[in-house]
């Protein structure tokens, strides 16, 4: 036991002193114990074990990993290393922290865009869905209508009527068909713009789902190696080692407010946690696993963020699907009505097409029946569930705070 761990000890009640020092060795015996440990100093990690860890991850591009593991490395050889060493080590161990959170704190604000991203484009199916029914409405009455026409079309050219078709027949196909052809063109123009948006939406949430699985994996990555790293445990989950060897409660550099109170000196937290660590390697042990514990609570909460964004896309991407696929039908029903009507028009002076007509005006009639319940599925698409924005994903780990009484 160090005469700096003696003098922490005398300044600590008992019982806390106690489970500081047992908790301090156990964690030195474990890293002793692992392979490739028995040629270093007590407390000094590993680089090849930090670079195998990385290695077997397949992140070694991932910029907040390297952050990660570069302050691993310097922080537990700076722990064994001579009081000269340490002095002249200092500002590479606040860089190092500094850097670590600097990039969380990024990555943070990028799940911001993410989870605003992905509101967006809800708020675009919504808006695009609540049109597309209002207009469908709007024709839906003239389908019905189209009903009546196609049913005078059919009267007309009843094949059962040997007389020949008068002036006012011809005046009463032409009403009908003629507005009918209208009316489709409106049902496919709406369809097509429709569809155009929502293929746009589709295409977005894509690329977003692309984005959020690649973040998935290197966060999934970086939790593999928090696990590779575990003998940090003993450390990183003892709430006693942080609450025996400082008053930390939200420091400022780590985004809340407090101070750091050492041999009763009050101290920024972050100055005074380094010019601690000066007195002896158990301080900055302890500092270690706090950073080495916030680092992976970060990557679990990442986990959990992205999975429940992944699962959002995957849900607005089927219902955006099955939009698109009623706006086809509606689009192929309306212009199998229209290419019908057309066909009538051209050969509505022969009398030699009149049976076939009369089968057209059948058939125009069910392609109308189609049609109007294409426009009845799209006005029955549910989006109720997607305005309660309150529900979506948010990622709210907003303050890196370094405490020591939560779990990852």
């Amino acid at each position: 036991m160090t005469t700096n761990c003696l003098i922490l000890k005398d300044s600590l009640e008992p019982q806390a002193a106690n489970e500081l020092l047992k908790t301090v060795d156990q964690a030195v015996n474990e890293v002793i114990m692992r392979d490739g440990w028995m040629e270093l100093r007590a407390a000094q990690l590993s680089e090849a074990e930090l670079n195998r860890a990385v290695h077997m991850s397949r992140i070694k591009d991932d910029e907040q990993t390297r952050f990660f593991t570069t302050f691993l490395g310097v922080a537990t050889n700076f722990s064994s290393s001579s009081f000269a060493d340490r002095l002249s080590s200092v500002p590479k161990v606040v860089k190092s922290i500094a850097d670590l959170l600097d990039e969380m704190r990024r990555e943070v604000a990028e799940f911001t865009y993410i989870a605003n991203e992905f509101e967006q484009l809800v708020q675009t199916f919504n808006k695009l869905v609540i049109d597309t029914k209002h207009k469908m409405g709007l024709i839906l009455p003239h389908m019905c209508e189209a009903q009546d026409h196609i049913g005078v079309l059919t009267d007309v050219f009843k094949p059962s009527d040997n007389n020949l078709l008068t002036t006012a027949d011809y005046d009463d196909i032409k009403i009908a068909t003629g507005g009918l052809v209208h009316g489709m063109k409106k049902m496919i123009d709406l369809s097509r713009a429709s569809s155009k948006e929502g293929s746009q939406l589709n295409e977005r949430i894509a690329r977003l789902k692309t984005d959020v699985r690649t973040r998935r994996s290197t966060v999934k990555g970086r939790i593999h190696i928090s696990k590779a790293l575990n003998f940090l445990g003993p450390l990183a989950g003892a709430g006693i080692v942080a609450r025996a060897v400082m008053t930390m409660v939200a420091a400022k550099e780590f985004g809340g407010v407090g101070m750091l109170v050492v041999a009763g000196c009050t101290f920024t937290p972050l100055t005074a946690i380094i010019c601690g660590a000066l007195l002896g390697g158990s301080i900055i042990l302890a500092i270690t696993g706090l950073i080495y514990h916030c680092w992976t609570r970060h990557q679990h909460k990442a986990l959990i963020f992205l999975n429940k964004i992944c699962t959002g896309l995957m849900e607005l991407s089927n219902a955006n699907i099955f939009f698109l696929d009623c706006l086809s039908k509606s689009e192929e029903a309306a212009n199998t009505i229209s290419v019908q009507l057309e066909q009538i028009q051209r050969s509505i002076t022969s009398e030699r097409y009149r049976k076939c007509n009369a089968e057209l005006s059948k058939k125009a009639l069910e392609s109308v029946d189609q049609a109007i319940k294409a426009i009845e599925d799209i006005k029955n698409i549910d989006v109720s569930r997607w305005f309660v924005l309150q529900s979506l994903p948010q990622f709210d780990d907003l303050k890196l705070a370094l405490t020591a009484s939560e779990n990852p």
